[in-house]
């Protein structure tokens, strides 16, 4: 597989949900593992395991949520994994029983009384309860979470990170946080704590554009090699895939204004019109001299 893909978007989150654990009600995108955890079920362990599989951590994508898990409680018990029975109410909008969109839990918060909670080992996002009986409990990523896991992308050397799904920010800065506050923090803290000078691998994915092989049989081939900045080429556009001047067989990958050389495939050549590698059939390649 990392031969032949370019990343890998991971699924961190839906660990937990009312649909398949309705007696428990817990945040269904950890970060680290918590004393009473199963070892396995976290995105530090999700992480570490692709790496020890063979992917690289350059092509792993951390998925942050946009949404939370909701259930209803059982109890005055609010501290995760509480007794519950089953879904939570349905947001207003999305108006699907055990989950609510971002916009709708900052919202609910704000103007409707929920109490929010955080945890202080920051292995969890926060939850948030509702004043109504019988409470309602939803486990979410907040923009201060997003935060703490774009921290952890990079420490890790990931590729980036990816959301699940974009149109449950708050677009529409209902709650005054601004418009799209937890895409906000993920690009600023990817952005403003890279070091340009080191590997494209703590680049976020937020921005910089990535090559898609999508060519015809043969399907064994290896992946395109990225290897260092160049010194001399000089991006057209901050980001994007550019032909290499100098060669049909390599292309430039310029992320925030800084080039690297990347190889395609043994045998294929650089489509700047499909910005991806193609067979040489598919591509007019001239050399400038």
């Amino acid at each position: 597989m990392s031969q032949n893909l370019n990343f890998v978007n991971l699924m961190t989150y839906d660990f937990h949900g009312a649909s398949w654990e309705p007696t428990v009600a817990d945040h269904h995108s950890p970060l680290f593992k918590r004393p009473t955890d199963p070892s396995n079920f976290n995105s530090n362990f999700s992480v570490n395991y692709w790496i020890a599989k063979g992917m690289p951590a350059s092509k792993i994508n951390m998925g942050i949520p946009l949404y939370g898990m909701n259930w209803q409680l059982t109890s005055a018990t609010t501290t995760p994994p509480a007794p519950a029975s089953g879904a939570g109410v349905a947001g207003p909008y999305t108006g699907t029983p055990g989950s609510m969109a971002y916009y709708e839990i900052c919202s609910a918060v704000r103007s409707n009384g929920w109490q929010v909670f955080q945890d202080p080992t920051q292995a969890i996002g926060p939850y948030a309860v509702s004043p109504t009986s019988p409470k309602t409990w939803v486990g979410y990523d907040d923009p201060a979470m997003a935060i703490v896991k774009s921290n952890y992308i990079l420490s890790k050397g990931l590729g980036g990170a990816m959301v699940w799904d974009i149109s449950m920010d708050d677009f529409k800065n209902t709650c005054l946080a601004g418009a799209n506050p937890i895409l906000t923090a993920i690009s600023n803290t990817l952005n403003t704590s890279l070091t340009i000078s080191t590997t494209p691998s703590t680049l976020s994915t937020i921005n910089p554009a990535v090559a898609t092989t999508t060519l015809a049989p043969p399907t064994t081939k290896p992946a395109a090699t990225t290897t260092k900045s160049s010194a001399t080429f000089v991006c057209p556009s901050p980001n994007g895939l550019f032909p290499d001047p100098a060669s049909c067989t390599s292309f430039y990958n310029c992320g925030h204004g800084t080039p690297y050389l990347t190889q395609c495939s043994p045998g294929t050549y650089f489509n700047p019109a499909m910005s991806y590698c193609d067979w040489p059939y598919n591509v007019n390649c001239v050399i400038s001299g």
